[in-house]
Parts: C-alpha cells; structure tokens; sequence
C-alpha cells in the first residue's frame, strides 16, 4: 500500500470515514487551497463561481488520479454542481448535510 500523509491524517482525524469520503475530502481541500492560492486577495468564498471552481476542480483530480473512487463518488459531484448556487444562499452548511447524508447512502 502506498503511504500518503494526508489520507493517514484524515483517516486519524475521521476513523469511520470510508476511502470515498477520505479522499473526497483531499481533494476538495487540495483543490480550495489551488483556488485560494490562484486568486489570492480577490477571493470571496461566498461567491458561487468560487464554490463551483473548487468542486469542478476536485472532481476532476479524483476523475483523473483515483478512478475508482471518482467512480464512488461522481453523482456527488454532479449533484453538488447542479445545486451549488441555491446552496450559497443558505450557506456552506446546507452543502455539508448534504455531503453527509449522501455518504451515509452509501
């Protein structure tokens, strides 16, 4: 097995979490840090392009380095999309229910 720091971490931090929702996690996280970075000062997180930025872009790392759980976990990611903007309104909290809910599913 492939030894990586920050799945360990998750993984210490979440021990319940299945690998779909360990590496889920990373790669909106890896993907909110390349946003960040990128637009630097100009950021607003409450801005839906931002949101939506972030989570096409940790759709398709998944897509492209971990098929196999991208494969898990791609209806996530279309629905996340498809309602990001109406989530903004209500704030990040409605999108972390649903992300909770959608792994208890599975």
């Amino acid at each position: 097995m492939i030894k990586n720091d920050k799945y360990d971490e998750v993984k210490n931090a979440h021990p319940h979490w299945s690998d779909a929702q360990i590496w889920t996690s990373i790669s909106m996280t890896m993907e909110a840090d390349n946003v960040i970075e990128k637009k630097g000062e100009n950021i607003r997180i409450d801005d839906p392009d931002t949101i939506k930025e972030i989570i096409e872009g940790a759709k398709k790392w998944l897509a492209e380095v971990l098929p196999v759980i991208y494969k898990k976990v791609s209806e996530l990611f279309d629905r996340l999309l498809t309602n990001v903007r109406a989530w903004v309104k209500k704030g990040w909290e409605s999108i972390n229910e649903f992300i909770e809910t959608y792994f208890q599913k599975i």
